[in-house]
């Protein structure tokens, strides 16, 4: 790009707005220059670039500081750095004053999108007046005392010929506004888009006018396209905002019929080089509409452009300089400026700044630029956790403003009605407003009415700690404790006026929501305020601390517990501080029990930056939440106090659903969302919460002696809800198994529900069985038989389930023996107790050995007996239960196939391979049929016949088999999964018998390692896998001899 001096400059292109201004601005140079240093003094940033051989320079005002005295501030140093300006262009947008069109010239009257060009019609009328600063003569006439006339001659001879050109349709608008198509949100809104209401009406509801009456619309006559079209006329300068349609008609009449208000041209009328063009983005009432405003920039652009292409650099360099204007004549300006009776400017902050705040720009860069729009009100809602900092981002952006010659700030404290009266009371007697005095003065009321009016000047209202909506803008709940006057939502004293702009700050996103007028689609007025990255947590600790000898795993331990929440993490620094304690001490002593944990959190401790009426501790500072969710929806305090007997993560929405209905359901969630207290998953079907609010949550039920109460409640809950343990209901089982666990590990648990615990207890065990975890699985069948025998005594059928359980989970663990004996109890208990006409019995119609069960049983004991290796009576065994089965269930049940596989794998144990090879066949291909290939039994059948036929040295078969065996239970169960495992050793044993000893080598390996880790070294199949490993290792030496 092209480099320039200061010197070759010659036009100043002036805007106010970063975000709509500076980009139309930039978009219309032909070519963009690049940057050079500038004098130590000029604080502007400028962009510079050319248009019809004009060398330009962009300077904009800094975001969110409208107003006369910062335009005065921008353009200063503008002309001491480019002392041969020739003219300033101050380019932006405006607030129209419609007129009435004539039938025979429609476009006399004013729309949004056009531009209006301060250049009078009328012989001795000022293109520019400001309003604000005039003199009241005794007639009731005014008299402006700061206006600037009509432009130099050579810019008047140039608009001269731009009148001319529109009249020939010779200008190149059309090719201008081109150059906005190429940038988002910029484009021609449309004319249905174009309301103007009627003055006396004003506006209601949402910002995009839905609500207001369409029979308040003016009737006006139609444009016929959408050229650009600009007008003549006076711009009114001042720095208050105008949003009353009748006192803009006032005002206007005064000034000579003025056809657009500004906040910024009064502060740039130093000379007559100065043109001052406006495209119209709204008509100065209460019916804001921002669709308008990045395109009423753009027209003002173009017509900027148009004017450069119109006037040529020669004529331009005949106008005198900045340099060359005489310094009496600009003083005097100057002077006119500042002599402006300005509002008086109060800084109520209650809080210094803090010095100790760790990143958080990005939210402070939002709030300046969300908080700052010219003309516009604007309210943004700081959302978040208790304790993510909320406060702390609002102080540190009050107190940039502390400086300001034109900004008021008010801090509100708004936990209470009674704390929110006090702060306004505060400020009536700051403000010294009648009636601050006065006891039976509404002082909410009367602090409203205030800073609505314009001679308040420029606010911020910063509102902290509004966290209940019904408070802010409930309807019907009865008056709030402390407010002395008839009662209204305390919302309704939020002052709501173009002259100033409010933050609040609050755990509640429905609050924030419903205060920033946005919908929940579009929430462009709320911020949402996340934990600190762990660098941010981790400069915060060590700046509260002080400290330089300390252990960084440490140190990244603290953040990672804390969960990167500054106030905890300030918290825990004030510990370590006053106990002289090291980081290291901190954290064991936060290891020990949640008691402990909780004893930290509830700690007190001295922080300059918060409320001193409000309580510091993170602990306490969620109770406060805790209480407000439970006076304020029932339903979302019982479904959080729930969730936290639960484990803190991933918890199923199934598990809410029990006795909610889905409406109420989500009204309850969309609450606990709101205070940031959970996060849902990706699924949205199931929810955590974050490590302190469910230590915090819990020590909340203890301390209200609740926490037993919801403990048995989830207890029954899970007891109903858990799933058999089978494959085919894995993907519940998996869900609900971290909570079933969280509850029965739980020191809360309710003697009076031991049916409801060992119910749920007996199918955990069978999911950890399907898991693969066998010493899980035996201790919760354990512990499922020790609470049935209690309970309900050995004979009764339900103890009966949980000790053949019981023994089937021993016999995973390779506790053949004493699997037997369990099994051959379960075996005679059934006989005995169903032989006679039990109610169990005659539900199924089926008498004594015959019974489902007892079968089982059988089974079961066979499979024992074959471990065993006492072949013969296991192949007894089996026949007897394959036989019991196949007449009552079918051959197709998945028992009886059990039993075909089981019967084959004994055959197969006495050399009988071809029968075991049929059987399992026939069990392979009724599996596949009923259950699917890829399921865990369908892949132990297929396993069963690869051996069988390694057995007869079928290699091959066997080979193909093993390893689709082997890939599908990888994918399935895992590579750990003692199935998996198992065939894993089996295809090693194949290669063994094979005498590929490479093959085997690393499979034995793996297998051998894993069984250990798995099963521990003492399990059958650890010890048969270990020693078929020696031998080959064995063979392996033979041969090598």
């Amino acid at each position: 790009m092209t480099r320039l001096t200061a010197q070759t400059y010659t036009v100043a292109w002036l805007c106010a707005l970063p975000l709509s201004e500076l980009v139309v601005a930039t978009a219309m140079l032909d070519e963009e220059h690049d940057a050079f240093s500038l004098l130590v003094h000029d604080e502007n940033s400028y962009t510079y670039g050319s248009i019809n051989g004009h060398n330009v320079v962009i300077a904009c005002m800094p975001p969110g500081q409208p107003g006369k005295v910062s335009a005065l501030k921008l353009v200063q140093p503008l002309n001491q750095s480019f002392p041969n300006l020739k003219i300033h262009l101050f380019v932006g947008i405006g607030s129209g004053v419609p007129r009435v069109p004539s039938p025979d010239n429609p476009e006399k009257d004013i729309h949004l999108g056009d531009v209006v060009i301060g250049w009078a019609e009328k012989p001795g009328v000022p293109g520019v007046v400001q309003w604000d600063l005039v003199r009241y003569l005794e007639d009731r006439n005014i008299e402006p005392l700061s206006t600037l006339d009509k432009p130099d001659r050579r810019i008047l001879s140039a608009l001269g010929l731009l009148l001319r050109n529109r009249i020939l349709r010779r200008t190149r608008f059309p090719e201008h506004l081109k150059r906005l198509q190429k940038l988002a949100s910029f484009s021609y809104p449309g004319l249905e888009h174009d309301k103007l209401f009627k003055s006396t009406y004003r506006h209601v509801g949402e910002p995009n006018c839905s609500s207001c009456e369409s029979s308040q619309l003016t009737e006006r006559l139609p444009r016929v396209n959408q050229d650009l079209i600009f007008h003549q006329g006076t711009i009114v300068s001042g720095d208050a905002i105008m949003n009353d349609p009748q006192r803009r008609d006032e005002i206007s009449q005064r000034h000579h019929g003025a056809l657009c208000f500004d906040m910024e041209a009064a502060g740039v009328m130093d000379h007559k080089r100065c043109l001052v063009i406006r495209g119209i983005a709204d008509y100065a009432d209460s019916h804001i509409n921002f669709m308008w405003q990045n395109y009423a920039a753009g027209t003002a652009a173009a017509f900027a452009r148009e004017f450069l292409f119109t006037i040529q650099p020669l004529e331009v360099n005949g106008i005198d300089s900045a340099a060359e204007i005489p310094l009496a004549s600009f003083n005097t300006w100057h002077s006119n400026i500042a002599a402006t009776s300005a509002p008086k400017v109060y800084f109520m902050v209650p809080f210094q700044r803090n010095r100790d705040l760790i990143g958080r720009e990005e939210y402070i860069q939002k709030l300046e630029t969300k908080l700052c729009v010219p003309n516009k009100h604007c309210r943004v809602a700081l959302v978040g956790l208790g304790g993510i900092g909320k406060t702390r981002i609002a102080l540190e952006y009050a107190s940039k403003q502390e400086n300001s010659d034109s900004v008021s700030v008010f801090w509100i404290h708004a936990s209470t009605a009674e704390r929110m009266e006090k702060a306004y009371r505060e400020i009536a007697k700051e403000a010294r407003l009648v009636g601050a005095e006065d006891p039976n003065v509404d002082q909410l009321r009367l602090v409203k009415k205030w800073l609505e009016r314009e001679d308040s000047g420029k606010w911020v209202m910063i509102i902290d700690s509004a966290d209940d909506e019904k408070l802010f803008f409930g309807e019907d709940e009865g008056r709030p404790d402390g407010l002395s006057s008839s009662y209204q939502p305390l919302g309704h004293y939020f002052p709501r006026r173009p002259n100033g702009s409010i933050l609040l700050t609050t755990r509640n996103r429905k609050l924030g929501v419903k205060f920033a007028g946005a919908r929940l689609t579009t929430v462009s007025g709320v911020i949402a305020i996340p934990e600190m990255s762990i660098s941010e947590s981790k400069s915060l600790l060590l700046k509260k601390l002080e400290e330089n000898d300390y252990d960084d795993s440490d140190l990244t331990e603290l953040v990672e517990i804390l969960e990167n929440l500054p106030l905890a993490l300030v918290q825990a620094a004030a510990f370590i501080g006053e106990n002289s304690q090291s980081i290291g001490e901190y954290l064991r002593t936060y290891r020990g029990s949640d008691s402990s944990k909780i004893k930290l959190l509830s700690q007190n401790f001295e922080d300059n930056d918060r409320d001193l009426e409000s309580k510091n501790p993170v602990a306490v500072t969620w109770a406060i939440s805790f209480e407000q969710i439970k006076r304020n929806n029932c339903r979302a305090a019982e479904l959080l106090s729930l969730m936290s007997v639960f484990d803190r993560e991933a918890i199923p929405k199934s598990l809410l659903m029990s006795d909610i209905e889905e409406v109420e359901l989500e009204k309850a969630l969309g609450t606990l969302k709101a205070f940031c207290l959970i996060t849902p998953e990706k699924s949205r079907q199931a929810f955590s919460l974050h490590r302190l609010i469910y230590l915090a949550t819990r020590n909340w039920l203890n301390v209200t002696g609740e926490l037993n109460s919801w403990t048995r409640k989830a207890l029954v809950l899970l007891s109903q809800l858990f799933p058999d343990g089978t494959y085919e209901n894995r993907e519940i089982w998996t869900a609900y198994l971290p909570h079933a666990l969280t509850v029965l590990n739980s020191d809360q648990l309710p003697a009076s529900e031991n049916i409801a615990q060992a119910a749920l207890e007996f199918d955990v065990s069978w999911a950890f069985r399907q898991k693969g975890d066998y010493n899980q699985a035996e201790r919760m069948a354990q512990r499922s038989l020790d609470l049935r025998e209690k309970v309900l005594g050995k004979k009764n059928l339900q103890t009966l389930s949980s000790l053949s359980s019981l023994a089937i989970m021993l016999s995973y663990q390779g506790k053949d023996e004493e699997a037997g004996k369990l099994h051959r109890r379960a075996l005679s208990d059934y006989e005995k107790m169903l032989g006679k006409k039990h109610a169990e019995t005659l539900k199924s119609k089926i008498l004594g050995e015959e019974h489902p069960n007892t079968l089982g049983s059988i089974d079961n004991l066979a499979l024992v007996l074959g471990y065993q290796g006492k072949y013969e009576a296991a192949e007894r065994l089996h026949g007897r239960a394959l036989g019991a089965r196949e007449k009552i269930l079918g051959e197709e049940h998945p028992d009886t196939l059990s039993s075909v596989d089981h019967l084959a794998l004994v055959l197969g144990y006495q050399g009988k391979c071809e029968a075991a090879e049929e059987l399992h066949r026939r069990a392979l291909s009724a599996k596949e049929k009923i259950l699917g290939k890829e399921h865990p039994d369908t892949l132990g059948s297929v396993n069963n016949l690869a051996l069988v036929l390694g057995h007869q040295r079928k290699y091959e078969a066997a080979e193909e088999l093993h390893r689709k065996t082997l890939s599908a239970q990888e994918k399935i169960l895992g590579k750990e999964h003692p199935d998996t495992l198992g065939s894993v050793s089996n295809l090693a044993y194949l290669f063994h018998q094979r005498c590929q000893y490479q093959n085997a080598l690393p499979l034995y390996q793996k297998a051998c390692a894993a069984y250990e880790k798995t099963l521990g070294s003492d399990h059958r199949l650890t010890r048969q896998c270990a020693k078929n490993y020696s031998l080959l290792l064995d063979k392996m030496r033979m041969d090598s001899d």
